[in-house]
């Protein structure tokens, strides 16, 4: 890379190494598993999907206990870890959860609980995170 550095170029390079396809001109993310996603990564999304439905089934307990710190912790976890491994969808909504429990919002917790369950179970995330493999 040639500094100055421009952020497409800079999205674009990570992406690549985490293993997300970005749009050439903005580097946004398309939202799409790269297909050269590290295969010691792609192995392990079945777990990551485990990981992340109970991590979302104990922000969800936390938020009857108003226990926005530990809901907080838990939704910048797993922004990052949605992020390593190619999900910028769910990385995005467990964003969401964390700007909502600094706020102590228990509502959009819940929203965004919620859309994160949804996305699990959608038909584009059962191709990357297949709950039902072993792991």
């Amino acid at each position: 890379m040639v500094k100055p550095l421009r952020r497409a170029e800079l999205v674009r390079m990570v992406a690549s190494y985490i293993g997300v396809e970005t749009d050439r001109q903005t580097g946004i993310s398309t939202g799409e598993p790269s297909e050269n996603l590290d295969p010691a990564l792609s192995s392990m999304l079945p777990k990551v999907a485990i990981r992340l439905t109970a991590d979302l089934k104990s922000m969800a307990r936390r938020v009857s206990e108003e226990n926005y710190a530990e809901i907080d912790e838990m939704a910048h976890a797993a922004k990052g870890y949605c992020a390593v491994f190619g999900l910028p969808e769910l990385s995005m909504i467990m964003g969401d959860i964390q700007t909502a429990s600094q706020s102590k919002d228990p509502e959009a917790i819940r929203q965004g609980i919620a859309a994160a369950e949804v996305q699990l179970q959608s038909g584009n995330a059962e191709d990357t995170l297949d709950t039902d493999k072993d792991g």
